[in-house]
């Protein structure tokens, strides 16, 4: 499988992805989150850190299911790790084609993504 999925105790959900990326990859992936993202509230959305440190390249198909996915309004911040400079220009561009520009942040390590989802976890949970 070309991505490692896992949610924590926190309910933040990681992947790492790993190698070439299709768009049967990402619709097994889809079927994998769908659970988790059926779970979100407006009020408890889901924070996703993502390690890209592995990943290939991305399919035109594979890109546009990532492009539909940034649109989701279950779908809360995502903490991008260890990103090459053409995953960052894709991450960008679904930035803008979703219409959600805070949502999104670059990380070096993993550490300090999980601090800036746990943050906006406590915000939402204060009121």
């Amino acid at each position: 499988m070309p991505y490692k999925l896992y949610k924590d105790d926190d309910d933040i959900v990681h992947v790492a992805w790993i190698g070439d990326i299709d768009g049967e990859t990402v619709r097994a992936y889809l079927e994998e989150v769908e659970p988790y993202l059926a779970q979100a509230t407006p009020d408890r959305l889901i924070h996703a850190v993502i390690d890209s440190s592995r990943d290939g390249k991305y399919t035109a198909e594979a890109r546009r299911y990532f492009a539909d996915l940034s649109k989701d309004p279950r779908l809360g911040r995502i903490a991008l790790i260890n990103s090459s400079r053409t995953t960052r220009l894709m991450a960008k561009f679904f930035i803008k084609v979703s219409r959600r520009e805070d949502v999104m942040r670059f990380f070096d390590g993993e550490e300090e993504a999980v601090t800036w989802l746990k943050e906006e976890r406590r915000k939402t949970e204060m009121f």
